[in-house]
């Protein structure tokens, strides 16, 4: 199931509840009992009977908003009309349709629970190739074709640095406007920014 409206209401909950604990504490801070206790469930089997244990519950969670951005990522490429073809237009497609998928909370939400799970384990069975939908392969495949100057080791490791500082941008971007120092979390200014620096820490 890839829509959070394909689950039971009881399964939603422990989504919801397992989606902000990891967000807040990681996944070794997030026990069984904490995911219970946040989704107000009283059944202690609830997650084993919905999704057979807590990681693959939130193996389930990392999906679900997975295939969010994969839409958005689909809905982008059909707006542009045609393949993206220089290293800018690939990193937009990529990377911007995570801000078109989630706003305000969720942002936050989202952007906080992958950086634990990268900073945690950067090679997590969940980042692997073969479990992404299929336009994000794709889209990864034009980006590291682009990029034939760097070899496997190195533009992994841009890549991954990249996408952090995207995550991190729309935290901190949510912090501002919360101060009143930014107006909107889609300010075009600031995203522009980020994304150039993004785009150049790549090409090198």
């Amino acid at each position: 199931m890839n829509r959070f409206d394909d689950y039971p209401a009881g399964a939603q909950r422990l989504i919801l509840a397992a989606e902000q604990l990891v967000a807040e504490r990681g996944v070794e801070g997030t026990s069984v009992r904490e995911i219970l206790r946040r989704a107000r469930q009283a059944n202690n089997s609830a997650i084993y009977h919905h999704f057979g244990s807590k990681e693959k519950l939130i193996e389930g969670v990392y999906d679900l908003r997975q295939a969010e951005v994969d839409r958005a990522r689909v809905a982008w490429l059909d707006r542009l009309g045609r393949p993206p073809q220089q290293l800018g237009e690939i990193l937009d497609a990529l990377l911007r349709p995570v801000l078109v998928a989630f706003h305000g909370q969720r942002r936050r939400l989202f952007a906080q629970m992958i950086l634990h799970l990268v900073l945690t384990n950067p090679k997590n069975p969940l980042f692997v190739e073969e479990r992404q939908p299929e336009t994000t392969r794709h889209l990864n495949l034009l980006l590291r074709q682009s990029c034939p100057h760097l070899d496997d080791i190195l533009f992994r490791q841009r890549y991954t640095l990249g996408v952090l500082y995207l995550l991190q941008a729309a935290i901190y971007a949510g912090q501002r406007v919360a101060q009143g120092t930014l107006g909107d979390e889609d300010d075009e200014k600031f995203w522009n920014e980020i994304m150039k620096i993004v785009r150049e820490s790549i090409a090198g």
